[in-house]
């Protein structure tokens, strides 16, 4: 079983969802540290400006160290995220496929819980895969990897780089999947050899160049999947979701991969 990991990102890029579509299962991990000003609660758009802007989801106050499952949101964030909605039909009011889109991202964010960061991003993920089609599993809760998490932390693994890879080691030992996938930039931070070592498989996913029409601007990749939603409409922003590579291979993967 392929399976990807990955944080709980606020409305993240396309190359978030071409990691998903790859997998089997996909883990939206909530079970570390949040980090500030990360893509855990922000993105960027652009709409009609020459320059992206962020856009992110209002916090609470919280202390250092604080795990990405127990950060709350602002008590005004429903205000919050209705001045994000009248700033999308602003920007985007003019774009090719803003009636077919905007609909459904209105109700993904009326529809959103205002509780916790990874409770609002979870629901976005979800609402967002049905939308494209995505049949991918998600794993969007993991109680029962708190004690996991504790004793990785305990001491007993010392160096970061052996904490990421154990704690990828023990997320798919609990699920039962043998096969691991990330995006290239988890290059430097994984070895094949130390997966082929305990029988696992690795595959790194390439982020073709993907290029659309921004208005009049010229193209900024990598920014948040509504801007390749409201531009693209679902249809072609499904074949981008769906047009990925792994790093050595010359064409889409999805065939290849199927049988591993």
């Amino acid at each position: 079983m392929k399976i990807a990991i990955n944080q709980p990102y606020f409305l993240p890029y396309l190359g978030y969802f071409q990691l998903i579509a790859a997998a089997d299962l996909f883990v939206s991990y909530e079970n570390v540290a949040y980090t500030r000003k990360s893509w855990i609660s922000r993105n960027r758009l652009q709409g009609k400006a020459r320059k992206p802007y962020f856009i992110s989801l209002p916090t609470a106050k919280i202390a250092s160290g604080t795990l990405i499952r127990d950060v709350w949101l602002h008590e005004n964030a429903h205000q919050e995220i209705s001045k994000l909605l009248r700033r999308i039909r602003h920007d985007y009011g003019r774009s090719v496929c803003f009636e077919e889109v905007f609909v459904e991202v209105e109700r993904m964010f009326v529809s959103a819980p205002c509780t916790t960061v990874k409770a609002f991003n979870n629901h976005c993920l979800k609402w967002i895969c049905d939308l494209l089609d995505i049949k991918t599993r998600l794993s969007l809760v993991h109680d029962e990897l708190l004690d996991f998490e504790e004793e990785l932390n305990s001491g007993k693994v010392v160096e970061t780089f052996c904490i990421k890879s154990q704690r990828v080691f023990g997320i798919m030992s609990h699920f039962g999947a043998n096969h691991y996938l990330n995006l290239s930039g988890g290059v430097n931070l994984y070895g094949e050899d130390e997966f082929k070592g305990k029988g696992l498989s690795l595959n790194f996913l390439k982020i073709p160049n993907v290029g659309y029409p921004q208005f009049e601007n010229e193209f900024t990749p990598h920014l948040s999947i509504l801007d390749v939603l409201l531009h693209c409409g679902v249809k072609q922003t499904r074949s981008l979701v769906f047009d990925y590579i792994f790093q050595g291979e010359h064409n889409v993967s999805v065939a290849a991969l199927s049988n591993s």
